[in-house]
């Protein structure tokens, strides 16, 4: 990665070479710069165990949102694309913390925004918790999930569109790539219009670890997610090998944040809330 980048990325939070990491007993994990802005091919929201391989498949490599209010539109994602930053969403950030779960502050003139990240403890699921503070104006939410499918130690290039199927499913999309025959369902707890246009991007940047220059790869927006955001308000977005009901995704969360938090003070009683089951 080239000295300009890394200086760009360095200059809106100094942790920026920290990592999120959680994982689960099934092998399903997010590896992640506290940044969010990742910075090698090893790095993304959704890992997924490959038994054939014995190795890992990198599915969604991030969630890029765009945050609308009074004619004002934040771009919150950063990527490193050859001698450029874009968008350049860090300079939003006003405070990360790590435990019990990675979460991330954003500060936009008048809108105070929470992003929270889990891996599930026993299901093959992501799950994001954006929430909006009473003080803030409700907003116009976009998530453009980027999409990789592939190993963990591979980098995509832009291929046929037709090895991607992109269908819509309760409150989200459903993406499967024919090549390496993964699946991938992307929910929201609320209701959202579903966009399904495809739409490559080039020349993600990365560091090489094994030589002297940048990698890069393409990665595709297999459509976008819309909805609004009322103040005051949260919003629960599942990354899954498996499709779930949306209205249980709230109630999901609050289970498997009480689980952490548990972990962290033993002497706090866990919640009861219906089973996923």
């Amino acid at each position: 990665m080239s000295k300009n980048v890394t200086t760009q990325v360095m200059r809106y939070l100094p942790d920026a070479n920290r990592e999120f990491f959680m994982t689960n007993k099934n092998g399903v994990y997010l590896k992640t710069p506290t940044t969010l802005c990742n910075l090698s091919t090893d790095q993304g929201l959704f890992f997924v165990e490959n038994k054939e391989s014995m190795d890992h498949d990198l599915l969604l490599s991030s969630l890029d949102e765009t945050v609308t209010a009074y004619d004002c539109e934040y771009n919150l994602a950063q990527h490193n694309f050859p001698g450029a930053v874009f968008p350049k969403g860090l300079k939003y950030v006003s405070y990360v913390q790590t435990n019990p779960i990675p979460t991330i502050e954003y500060s936009m003139g008048p809108i105070e925004l929470k992003k929270e990240l889990m891996i599930s403890r026993d299901y093959d699921s992501l799950l994001v918790r954006y929430s909006l503070s009473s003080s803030s104006p409700s907003v116009e939410f976009n998530i453009a999930p980027m999409v990789a499918f592939r190993s963990k130690s591979e980098k995509q290039l832009a291929e046929d569109d037709t090895n991607f199927n992109v269908e819509t499913v309760p409150n989200g999309l459903f993406i499967k790539n024919n090549r390496i025959q993964r699946e991938l369902f992307i929910q929201l707890s609320q209701s959202c219009q579903t966009d399904m246009t495809k739409e490559w991007f080039f020349n993600f940047e990365y560091e090489s670890w094994s030589e002297n220059k940048a990698e890069r790869e393409d990665l595709l927006m297999p459509g976008n997610l819309k909805f609004t955001l009322e103040s005051g308000s949260e919003c629960i977005v599942s990354v899954s090998l498996n499709q779930h009901d949306p209205d249980i995704l709230k109630m999901w969360f609050e289970k498997e944040m009480n689980s952490y938090e548990s972990k962290l003070n033993p002497t706090k009683r866990n919640k009861q809330v219906p089973s996923l089951a």
